[in-house]
């Protein structure tokens, strides 16, 4: 999956799939915390480190823990990577209306 993500992500920043809902992540150095505002979406990181602060809040997502939010959210986050292991991650962004669609068929 990583050698996967290095080709799909070749630099860093983040590179547009070509599903409309999945962007792929990556970092070759630390980035400090700084403010960002998440849509609702799944965070996998598969190499690396994010940290993400939410007031007394911090939530980890590495290979081992992923990221969900449901709604929009403000929130602070800072990045653990290096030249040697860049952090690798992909966002998949949650189409609310599908995702309400999908908890009343459950229902059903």
């Amino acid at each position: 999956m990583i050698e996967l993500l290095y080709r799909l992500a070749p630099h860093e920043g983040f590179t547009q799939s070509l599903l409309n809902e999945v962007r792929f992540m990556r970092s070759d150095r630390p980035l400090k915390l700084a403010p960002v505002m998440y849509e609702p979406s799944i965070v996998i990181v598969c190499q690396g480190r994010k940290r993400g602060y939410l007031g007394d809040e911090v939530y980890l997502y590495d290979a081992l823990h992923y990221l969900v939010l449901a709604v929009p959210l403000p929130f602070a986050a800072e990045t653990e990577a290096s030249p040697e292991e860049s952090l690798l991650a992909m966002s998949i962004r949650l189409d609310m209306a599908v995702v309400a669609e999908l908890v009343f068929m459950l229902d059903q």
